[in-house]
């Protein structure tokens, strides 16, 4: 599948983009807003509000779903969530950050 890129993208400044597994892309613009186009089986196309409700930092685009990393170190999923949080959901998520311990080699 071959998706047009939108006009509304087209004619802005994009700081970032990611392509998903299933022929979808996400599309971070200069303004702190989002895009995406292509297939959607599963709503990842269609992105929550709440996904730019904060400064983002980073984006990245799965199989099935989108996220977004914000500012403060949270990272914000939508679309096919059961991929991200073990549980089968297709509600947006929000994960709490969390600090990594270095084990020993």
């Amino acid at each position: 599948m071959q998706a047009s890129i939108p006009d509304s993208v087209a004619q802005s400044t994009v700081t970032a983009i990611a392509g998903g597994g299933e022929n979808w892309s996400l599309v971070l613009l200069a303004n702190n807003t989002l895009a995406a186009f292509g297939a959607s089986s599963v709503g990842q196309t269609s992105i929550p509000a709440a996904a730019t409700s904060q400064t983002i930092s980073a984006i990245a685009a799965g199989y099935s779903f989108g996220m977004v990393l914000w500012a403060n170190g949270s990272v914000y999923v939508w679309g096919n969530t059961a991929m991200v949080s073990h549980s089968r959901s297709d509600t947006p998520v929000a994960l709490q950050r969390q600090a990594l311990q270095v084990l020993p080699t």
